[in-house]
């Protein structure tokens, strides 16, 4: 299946949760500001963008704006030598259906870092800030991310689907993953009234 992005909805209540202990060498704490470069190059190595300087024009357009809430809002997971390593935000968005939702956005853990147990406390920490400021939360992936899908299902969101085309990429994802909530999807697209998988 061609690469199909799809969203997930966690409807709350967010709460704070215990998470795992990052593993040793390495450290979570907020992203400052004046640290765009190293947002940029973390996103780029992951392929969210094709080159740092786009990576760098998100940064400002999306974040430099609310100063004061980079710290409060986005992680930065760096070794103990101060290396960064990856990045997560507990973002938000006024729009989505309408609403103001929470937003975790921007995942990403340096390919030669990945599977050394790494995403689950930053993910961990991010629903965590997310919970300081919203009841409920979303995010945008993709039908490649298999693994990052998993985590996600495992930290309680669930599937919107919206049209025929999400039914399909969800339908895609089920084949390739199996997990308690997606096995609760119909097993064909269609006839269904279309709506968020609980």
């Amino acid at each position: 299946m061609q690469q199909t992005s799809v969203t997930m909805v966690h409807q709350g209540p967010l709460s704070h949760r215990t998470c795992p202990d990052q593993p040793s060498g390495f450290r979570i704490r907020g992203l400052q500001p004046r640290e765009a470069e190293v947002w940029a190059q973390i996103e780029t190595a992951v392929n969210e963008f094709d080159t740092a300087d786009g990576a760098r024009q998100r940064f400002s357009w999306e974040f430099l704006p609310f100063p004061r809430q980079i710290p409060e809002r986005c992680l930065l997971v760096e070794t103990a030598d101060g290396e960064p390593v990856g990045t997560a935000s507990a973002w938000y968005d006024c729009q989505f259906q309408g609403q103001l939702w929470g937003r975790l956005h921007w995942v990403a853990i340096l390919p030669d870092y990945q599977g050394k147990g790494l995403a689950r406390p930053l993910l961990g920490q991010a629903m965590n800030r997310l919970a300081l400021f919203h009841s409920r939360a979303f995010l945008d992936t993709d039908t490649k991310r298999i693994k990052a899908i998993k985590l996600y299902l495992d930290h309680g969101f669930v599937p919107h689907v919206r049209t025929e085309r999400d039914e399909q990429a969800w339908q895609y994802i089920r084949q390739q993953l199996s997990h308690p909530v997606l096995d609760s999807m119909p097993s064909s697209p269609g006839g269904e009234e279309r709506r968020t998988v609980q």
